[in-house]
């Protein structure tokens, strides 16, 4: 029963030089940094961990075991039991759902680190602190945790490089509880909407107004168009006007394919999360969040030992 299967783990753990596999290991380091120190909380982080779907199992798994030596680089998790235990204190988050926020991380490290023109370090620290507010702050609902997106901000000192982890929180939806400033910032969307379809709309009539009344000049006889060029040319030749709508629609034109190329690329940044403005962010990184941006960081770095407190 329960005591004999106590007693082989206490017993087996004495004479293992090893840990018997890589979940094994895996699962170790997830207690620690869960400062596992019952069953009952042991219980919790391996019930977790098996409730993952086998790749990001595996996936998490790499993560955790490396240690910088055998599998580089080692990675230290800064407040990752501060996430882990706002996760568990949070109904609407839970265990589960923060082991899957990790490997979500996960990735946007590896993606960063491919990025980087200078070969792995041996050692990578990666912040989880935003996270771990996260982890504290959603809800009320049930998935709104997986909602957040997350960006990856890096920065190399030394042999060490560092990996600071933002949280794009989605925008709550609290019913008729919607503050002054939401409906005034939504406002003032509204009439920027309508101010960019109006110069949208007045540049595309202008481009091809300036087209029609070149091709007009180009293409009906001198006779047909003397008396407007006479009304309307200020005293300018014929061939000079035709000149001069002509190039007019090409710069309107051009004008219209850049402010298009530029919503286009405000629509994507928006869609994928980015927050550091339109085109600035190339396609792969803003897709992905991982973006290598050197900054200021305001975190202290701890020993290796640190993540198991």
């Amino acid at each position: 029963g329960t005591a004999y299967n106590a007693f082989l783990l206490l017993q087996g753990s004495k004479a293992l030089s090893r840990f018997a596999s890589p979940e094994h290991q895996a699962l170790a380091r997830l207690l620690c940094l869960g400062s596992a120190a019952d069953h009952a909380a042991g219980d919790a982080l391996r019930e977790a961990f098996d409730q993952l779907p086998a790749a990001e199992r595996a996936q998490l798994t790499r993560w955790l075991i490396a240690d910088g030596i055998n599998a580089r680089p080692g990675y230290v998790l800064c407040a990752a039991p501060d996430l882990l235990r706002n996760a568990q204190a949070n109904p609407a988050v839970g265990l589960t759902a923060a082991l899957r926020m990790m490997v979500r991380v996960q990735e946007r490290c590896d993606v960063a680190n491919a990025m980087f023109l200078r070969a792995a370090t041996n050692k990578v620290y990666v912040h989880l602190n935003e996270l771990s507010s996260w982890a504290q702050d959603a809800g009320p609902f049930a998935g709104e945790f997986h909602t957040a997106r997350l960006e990856v901000r890096s920065e190399d000192l030394g042999d060490t490089r560092v990996f600071t982890v933002q949280v794009l929180r989605p925008k709550t939806k609290s019913g008729n509880g919607s503050s002054a400033s939401d409906h005034k910032g939504g406002c003032l969307s509204c009439i920027c909407s309508c101010l960019r379809g109006l110069v949208l709309m007045m540049t595309v009539l202008a481009c091809l107004a300036s087209a029609a009344a070149a091709g007009a000049l180009w293409h009906f006889p001198e006779e047909e168009t003397e008396d407007y060029v006479e009304e309307y040319g200020l005293g300018h030749s014929r061939k000079t006007i035709m000149h001069a709508l002509g190039l007019l629609s090409v710069v309107l034109f051009f004008l219209l394919n850049l402010i298009c190329c530029r919503r286009c690329c405000c629509i994507s940044c928006e869609d994928c999360g980015s927050m550091r403005g339109c085109c600035s962010c190339r396609a792969l990184a803003c897709c992905t969040g991982g973006t290598p941006r050197a900054g200021t960081l305001a975190c202290g770095y701890s020993r290796l030992e640190s993540d198991l407190i």
